[in-house]
């Protein structure tokens, strides 16, 4: 029987959550013959690949091996190249899916759509409240799709869009080494999918916000992943859209690093390191030096960037303040709060 859906997982050091995905993919509506299930061990130093292999209770799993760690992207790209479903789905090993994700998904597969996105909730929410709210974003004008990608109205994330197989292959789509690499690859996604159904109501994706994942954790390579995404994007539009497409979306492009550089700053302010004022000052420091590498926005002046939304001024202020070198730690806690605390606090001692 044909696969329907490959489920691409990968996997570092998470023993103490694998089971509980792969439990998920087990309890599934859907025939276990339609669906397999690739594991990607990323040179994990715990139990996790001991608990993958000793689960027997999944018809087509597989276990593939990187030789050295390449951080998710790699594993992702390791696991697309061996898969065999028609479709491609990307799964956190410490996330789960709900019993009737992959049904529903494979009921909406049937007509041939290129790209599905579903909605998602915390895993520890008893009312499943759904998380994703770019959908009216994910427009079908691909020009609107791009400025509200660039303009940060869409999710960065794969993990809640399944795709056909063939975009992959026949659009070389692949992950860069790092963190965050899946932000230009979902973009990518979209943009390459002719046909995308929305299912804003279905809530199949169970995210575990644990204070050690990827998405709360900050460091200078997860700020070179981030900034990195962009200029990404813009190389694969110019290749797509002509040299055109750089004049065309500029603003938007510059809207998005303001967005992304406010991502920082709340990130590292609030789930990173809310405690440790040093090591925000040296995040802060470094985010200013990883924005000289994009060569879209060298010779760019402050005044070029946008000035308008909230997260426009908060970045404004950034940048003068980096360029100044006034990051004393009064300004950084003034600037803090401000800009990123809905109620002012005391300096942090």
């Amino acid at each position: 029987m044909k696969l329907a859906v490959s489920v691409i997982i990968p996997a570092f050091n998470i023993a103490d959550f694998i089971l509980k995905c792969l439990e998920s993919l087990k309890d599934q509506t859907l025939s276990q013959d339609l669906f397999e299930v690739i594991v990607i061990d990323d040179v994990s130093t715990d139990k996790t690949m001991e608990r993958v292999k000793g689960f027997k209770q999944l018809k087509n799993l597989r276990v593939l091996t990187l030789s050295v760690n390449g951080g998710p992207g790699i594993a992702r790209n390791k696991g697309v190249k061996a898969a065999q479903g028609e479709y491609i789905l990307f799964l956190d090993g410490d996330d789960r899916l709900e019993p009737q994700a992959l049904e529903i998904l494979y009921q909406n597969m049937q007509g041939g759509v290129d790209s599905i996105a579903y909605n998602w909730a915390y895993s520890d929410d008893i009312a499943k409240t759904p998380r994703k709210r770019d959908f009216p974003y994910i427009a079908p004008d691909k020009a609107d799709f791009i400025q509200n990608y660039l303009g940060m109205s869409v999710s960065g994330d794969v993990i809640y869009t399944t795709t056909k197989r063939e975009i992959f292959e026949k659009y070389n789509v692949s992950f860069l080494g790092g963190y965050h690499e899946d932000i230009a690859v979902i973009f990518k996604m979209l943009y390459l999918s002719s046909t995308i159904k929305k299912l804003p109501e279905d809530v199949l994706y169970l995210k575990n916000n644990r204070p050690g994942s990827i998405v709360n954790t900050i460091t200078f390579k997860h700020v070179d992943g981030y900034l990195g995404s962009w200029p990404d994007i813009m190389d694969f539009l110019v290749k797509h859209e002509g040299a055109a497409a750089l004049e065309q979306y500029l603003n938007y492009y510059l809207r998005g690093i303001n967005g992304l550089v406010y991502t920082l700053i709340y990130k590292t302010l609030h789930t990173a390191c809310p405690d440790d004022l040093a090591a925000r000052k040296k995040i802060y420091s470094y985010i200013f030096s990883a924005l000289q590498k994009d060569k879209f926005i060298k010779g760019k002046k402050m005044s070029d960037f946008p000035k308008q939304t909230k997260k426009d001024i908060a970045a404004h202020e950034y940048y003068r303040l980096v360029s100044e070198d006034k990051l004393s730690d009064e300004i950084i806690l003034a600037f803090e709060n401000k800009f990123f605390r809905t109620t002012p606090v005391e300096a942090i001692k």
